[in-house]
């Protein structure tokens, strides 16, 4: 069974949070589908973004733009320590986001 205090504070974490952190900078708005629902649908605010994750061993990010259209996905997977971004959209913009943290390497 999953529980958050097993991750909490763990390097996973932080890079979960970099992305968003991320993703806010670029004006994108953020989705998180944590288990079986989506826990918040396009949101700016990171203190509501971080309260709809780390629900659930594994959850996909969706990222569009202000306006609403498509950037991508990202899945990740907690658990494994700093190889938490398991999966992401083929896209140039994700790709740019998830070159951007550290100790991640585009592949």
């Amino acid at each position: 069974m999953f529980s958050v205090r097993q991750v909490y504070d763990a390097p996973e974490i932080e890079i979960a949070k970099e992305l968003i952190r991320g993703a806010l900078k670029r004006y994108w708005t953020v989705s998180v589908f944590a288990g079986d629902k989506w826990t918040i649908e396009k949101s700016r605010s990171s203190r509501d973004i971080f309260k709809a994750m780390f629900l659930a061993e594994t959850e996909k990010l969706r990222f569009r733009t202000m306006i609403g259209k498509f950037v991508g996905d990202i899945v990740l997977c907690y658990g494994d320590g700093e190889d938490v971004i398991l999966d992401w959209s083929n896209r140039y913009e994700i790709k740019e986001l998830v070159a951007s943290i550290r100790g991640v390497p585009l592949q």
